[in-house]
Formats: C-alpha cells, sequence, structure tokens
C-alpha cells in the first residue's frame, strides 16, 4: 500500500487497514479527499514500531 508516497506493509497498521482503504475509496466517490491522520500515520513513518488500534480519518478541505 501506498499513502502519498510511503511504502508500508498493510499488518503495520493493523487488520482494520482494508476496511479503512475502502471507506477512504467510497468517500472520494463522493467528493471528499480523506486524509490519514493521528497514530496510523505514525504507525506508517515509523515502519511499525509504534502500533495504533484506529484509523482517523478527516476530509483534506472544509467539509460542509
Amino acid at each position: 500500500m501506498a499513502l502519498h508516497g510511503l511504502q508500508c506493509d498493510p499488518h503495520v497498521i493493523g487488520r482494520g487497514s482494508a476496511v479503512g482503504l475502502a471507506i477512504m475509496k467510497e468517500v472520494k466517490a463522493h467528493g471528499i479527499d480523506p486524509v490519514l491522520v493521528g497514530g496510523a500515520v505514525v504507525a506508517i513513518y515509523t515502519g511499525g514500531i509504534y502500533r495504533s488500534g484506529d484509523l482517523d480519518l478527516v476530509p483534506e478541505r472544509g467539509y460542509r
């Protein structure tokens, strides 16, 4: 999986990664650009040294 140029083993962010990717694709299909934030980003950045139990998504721009 690649997120903005980062390569990541799906196991680094846990089993929820497949669900998270499905959610990201769905909201993107509705014109919302989701951005992964929080502990999952740290897990990716550290190559799994830090573990996160969830995926936090926010819209890239203000959402109304």
